[in-house]
């Protein structure tokens, strides 16, 4: 449905500087099995699904030939339709499933960048905030974002581990939970203790800011996960202040390092020491 039966409310609001669609889209790793899961469990007879098998009957002359090239049993096309196993497709085509993925991939962001573009033409398209996807799905994004949003989970900011583009990166998740504190996680990145958590922090938003292909850096998140877990289990010490509201004073002592000097890192010439 178009976005004008759905206002904007931020689309004119000058402390707005962009938007994100959703949030760690499930694009899977490899092409294959992004189409393997749209055909395999995505809805009976979903547009998608119907995309492809209008691709697929365009390029193979018959279900005998598609069966051969992706080692499948289908006894028509409409099977891709109504299929609901997903292991059906294992062995399927990898360069067809490039192209499908490409095709999925690309009408997604480009419908969302002329909506954008159409009901919030001020504001930037900050990408889906990405934690995994395959190459086709990078490469898609960034023909219509205007910054790509990575959700970057690694002791050090590389923007590249998913894929080189030429467009700004915003980290928007990253953090090291601390092991020795209150909850019993360790975090997507552990660190041994409070001090080190702080190390950590600085050594990862200093080298960020030397990085002239990242505009921005999230620390995720502001408070402690409960001890008892969110509703997927995470219960991580990785908070500014604690489920209390007390401070972590040596990870809040980084940050304040780190934006005493803000200004003047990113006055340097980029890429300068």
């Amino acid at each position: 449905a178009s976005l004008q039966a759905y206002p904007i409310p931020f689309a004119d609001d000058p402390w707005c500087l962009g938007a994100f669609i959703n949030n760690e889209l499930h694009w899977k790793n490899d092409a294959r099995d992004l189409v393997a899961g749209i055909l395999g469990t995505g809805r009976m007879g979903s547009e998608a699904r119907k995309a492809f098998r209008d691709r697929l009957v365009e390029k193979y002359p018959s279900i005998e030939a598609f069966n051969a090239a992706w080692q499948t049993t289908l006894g028509s096309w409409n099977e891709l339709l109504t299929g609901t196993d997903p292991s059906v497709y294992t062995q399927a085509d990898r360069d067809d499933c490039a192209a499908l993925a490409t095709l999925f991939a690309d009408t997604f962001f480009r419908m969302v960048r002329e909506e954008l573009s159409a009901h919030a033409p001020h504001i930037l398209y900050l990408g889906c905030r990405m934690n995994a996807a395959p190459p086709e799905v990078i490469e898609a994004l960034a023909r219509h974002a205007d910054v790509m949003s990575i959700n970057l989970y690694a002791y050090r900011p590389n923007p590249g581990r998913y894929g080189a583009t030429d467009k700004p990166v915003l980290i928007s998740e990253f953090h090291f939970a601390n092991v020795s504190g209150n909850n019993l996680g360790s975090g997507l990145r552990s660190a041994q203790d409070a001090e080190q958590q702080g190390r950590l922090f600085r050594a990862y938003l200093e080298e960020a800011l030397r990085d002239p292909r990242i505009v921005g850096a999230h620390w995720y998140q502001w408070r402690d996960q409960s001890v008892g877990g969110r509703f997927d289990g995470e219960n991580y010490d990785i908070g500014l202040f604690d489920v209390a509201d007390q401070p972590n004073p040596k990870l809040i002592r980084a940050v304040a390092a780190v934006g005493s000097t803000l200004y003047s890192e990113t006055s340097k010439p980029k890429g300068t020491p």
